[in-house]
């Protein structure tokens, strides 16, 4: 992508009149005691800015349409008053930064990815970006008895404008840059078996570490029944007591331990007994939550969480390996994988809870009162998740990349 950044003197200029009228709202918004926005604003400014500083090239900034794209919505954020436009245009902001980074990365440093993988990234980063923000904040509010989260309500509504904003970002993104680089989304020479392969090496890695502390393969292979089992008889109790709610989790969490078997035998997709129990593992102590659990026992869905980042998080470390290893696609530094898996997980809970909010919306219109399968419990529950997702995230992406580092150094 370093293309982007080789400006014609008039594209420059360009870019140069959108800094300029950043600083305008920076300052505005510093005369008018915003302070938040004069953060923001010089966050943005410095990430324009970041190839001119480190080349010393006044002509080496993004190009003017990248350049506009994150000026115009934080000038109108900052200008304007406090608006449902101005909360979508602050939003807008945090995507275009997202974008601008994403590119200079790839460009300026030993990163390596394509366009799928970059334009992917963009939303990756803006809905991180907004958890975050939020997360931040209602740990302040809890530390110094502030009330800077409102209610769950307003936040998941936060939250859902974020990941609007990034996915209209990345598709503009995408525009241009398939029609500046022409490369392909999927990369050329990527095979599914690649990923096949990295997958059932992690199943062996979590099988190999179990047989170590005295559970052979066998056992495990006893102990995926035995959650199967248990699954079973989560759905009969929900049919029992005509819980819907519980009747889909037992069904989905048991469909998803047979899946593997189900793979090696009609699509000859290997995969270790050791992926089958951690996915056993996540899906039951999940499906006691909601039928028991949840409600009864302190910090029980943390455990869930914690332990379905994790597995979250070795999928797509195993994606990003498999691109790593049989493309040429995307090039990562181990540090740099770490990262990434941290952000697909911390977005991948992100989603998750939009689906949540969105399934109790649809109970609320429908009357149902003990919602649709998925469910919130207010705003503590929803940060609690974000926090245990990212716990379960760091576990795996910190013991894979110190893994990696050791066979590097070996």
């Amino acid at each position: 992508m370093r293309r982007l950044f080789r400006a014609r003197r008039d594209d420059a200029a360009i870019t140069w009149l959108a800094v300029t009228a950043v600083f305008v709202a920076i300052v505005w918004s510093l005369s008018r005691g915003a302070f938040g926005w004069v953060l923001f604003g010089g966050i943005l400014a410095a990430v324009l800015l970041a190839p001119v500083v480190a080349f010393g090239e006044p002509r080496r900034v993004p190009p003017w349409p990248v350049a506009l794209l994150a000026a115009l919505p934080f000038v109108v954020a900052a200008v304007a008053p406090w608006t449902v436009v101005t909360r979508v245009a602050a939003y807008a902001t945090v995507a275009a930064v997202a974008l601008v980074a994403v590119a200079q990365i790839d460009a300026f440093t030993p990163v390596r990815m394509n366009r799928g993988f970059a334009v992917a990234l963009v939303v990756l980063v803006t809905a991180t970006a907004a958890g975050v923000w939020e997360l931040g904040k209602w740990v302040v509010d809890l530390a110094v008895g502030t009330e800077l989260v409102p209610s769950n309500e307003v936040v998941m509504w936060r939250l859902v404008t974020a990941v609007g904003a990034g996915v209209v970002a990345a598709a503009v993104f995408d525009r241009y840059l398939r029609r500046l680089l022409r490369e392909e989304f999927v990369p050329d020479g990527f095979d599914v078996e690649d990923a096949e392969e990295q997958i059932d090496d992690v199943g062996g890695a979590v099988s190999r570490a179990l047989a170590d502390v005295g559970l052979t393969r066998p056992r495990q292979r006893l102990i995926v029944r035995g959650a199967q089992v248990v699954l079973v008889g989560i759905g009969v109790v929900g049919v029992v007591t005509l819980n819907l709610n519980v009747v889909v989790n037992a069904s989905i969490g048991l469909a998803a331990t047979l899946l593997p078997g189900v793979l090696e035998r009609d699509y000859s997709v290997e995969t270790d007994v050791g992926l089958t129990l951690w996915i056993a593992a996540a899906v039951t102590i999940h499906a006691l939550g909601t039928v028991y659990f949840y409600q009864t026992v302190w910090g029980w869905h943390n455990i869930a969480h914690t332990l379905t980042g994790t597995l979250v998080a070795a999928i797509g470390y195993t994606t990003v390996r498999a691109l790593e290893e049989h493309t040429s696609a995307v090039a990562f530094p181990p540090k740099f994988t770490f990262l990434v898996v941290v952000l697909v997980v911390f977005s991948a809970g992100v989603f998750w809870e939009i689906l949540e909010f969105t399934f109790d919306g649809i109970a609320a219109r429908v009357g149902a009162d003990d919602g649709l399968v998925l469910a919130q419990h207010g705003l503590t529950d929803t940060m609690s998740d974000l926090v245990a997702n990212t716990v379960g995230a760091i576990i795996v992406a910190g013991a894979a990349t110190y893994y990696r580092l050791r066979s590097v150094d070996r």
